[in-house]
C-alpha cells in the first residue's frame, strides 16, 4: 500500500531555497508565510510594490497589506521613510528578511502607516512581473569578503553575517544570532565577524571558534574593525622580518 501523501517533483530548475524557521513561526497566518514566501522567490532587486502583487494575486490590496503588516510584527519586513534631497517625503523604503530581525529595529513609521502609502513604490525601477525572469535561481555567492564596503547599517550587516554563516553552516541558532547583535552593538565590524567565521570554517571549526577570536581580538587588542585586523597582522609580519617578537598572537595563531 502506497502511504506517500505528499507528491514531490525533481527540482532541476524553477525552485526556490527557503530558511523554513518563518514557516514554522506559529505567529505568522498562512496568508503571511505564503506572502513571505512569493517575495523571497523575486529577484534581489524587485521593488516591493502593493498593487503589483496584488494584481497577479485574487487577494486584494487590504489582505496583502495586512500580510504585510503581521510579517513587519514578526521583523520579517522593514520600512524606512525616504526623503527628497529638499526635505520633502516621497515613500518608503522596504526591506525583506528572511529570518527576522529584533523588534526594537523595526521602523516605527513603517508600523503606524502601512496602510497608507504603497509599499516600496519606484518610478525607476522596472517590476512588471512579466519581465522579469522569476525563475531565475539566485543563490548565494561565497566571496572572501561578502560586504563592499562598511557603510553597511546594522540591520544589514546583521543580515549578511546570518545569510554567510547559514551557507556554510545550515539554520542559524537563536544564541548565534544574539551573539552576532551583541558584536555589532559594540561596534565590531561585520567584515570582521565574517573573517572569524572564514577562519573557523578554514579550520574545521565551529561558531565557538570564531566568537573566541573575535573576543580575543577585542579583548586583548582592541581590534574591531577587518582593517585594524588586516594592519596588525601586517605589523607583525614587518617585525617577525627584522627578528623583533611577536607582541599579537591571536587565539587561532
Amino acid at each position: 500500500m502506497n502511504k506517500e501523501r505528499i507528491h514531490r517533483v525533481r527540482k532541476n530548475n524553477n525552485f526556490v531555497l527557503l530558511d523554513k524557521g518563518f514557516l514554522n513561526n506559529p505567529n505568522l497566518s498562512l496568508k503571511a508565510k505564503g506572502l513571505l514566501a512569493y517575495v523571497l522567490s523575486l529577484p534581489d532587486d524587485w521593488v516591493i510594490y502593493t498593487e503589483e502583487i496584488t494584481k497577479h494575486h485574487k487577494d486584494g490590496k487590504a489582505a496583502v497589506l495586512t500580510a504585510f503588516k503581521e510579517l513587519e510584527n514578526e521583523g520579517h519586513i522593514k520600512r524606512e521613510r525616504i526623503r527628497e534631497s529638499n526635505g520633502q517625503l516621497k515613500g518608503y523604503k522596504t526591506t525583506v528578511y528572511e529570518t527576522p530581525i529584533t523588534e526594537n529595529r523595526l521602523s516605527e513609521v513603517g508600523k503606524t502607516d502601512i496602510g497608507k502609502t504603497d509599499i516600496g513604490k519606484s518610478s525607476t525601477t522596472n517590476n512588471d512581473l512579466t519581465k522579469n525572469n522569476l525563475t531565475k535561481n539566485n543563490t548565494t555567492k561565497t566571496t572572501t569578503n561578502p560586504f563592499a564596503n562598511d557603510s553597511n547599517s546594522y540591520d544589514e550587516s546583521r543580515q549578511v553575517v546570518v545569510d554567510f554563516y547559514q551557507s556554510h553552516y545550515g539554520n542559524i541558532p537563536p544564541l548565534v544570532i544574539k551573539a552576532v547583535e551583541i558584536y555589532l552593538q559594540q561596534e565590531i565590524e561585520g567584515s570582521l565577524i565574517i573573517k572569524a567565521i572564514q577562519i573557523a570554517i578554514e579550520r574545521g571549526k565551529k561558531w565557538d571558534y570564531a566568537a573566541g577570536i573575535l573576543n580575543n581580538l577585542r579583548d586583548e587588542h582592541g581590534i574591531k574593525t577587518l582593517e585594524q585586523y588586516e594592519a596588525r597582522q601586517k605589523q607583525d609580519k614587518q617585525m617577525k622580518k627584522g627578528g623583533a617578537p611577536s607582541t599579537f598572537k591571536p587565539t587561532f595563531d
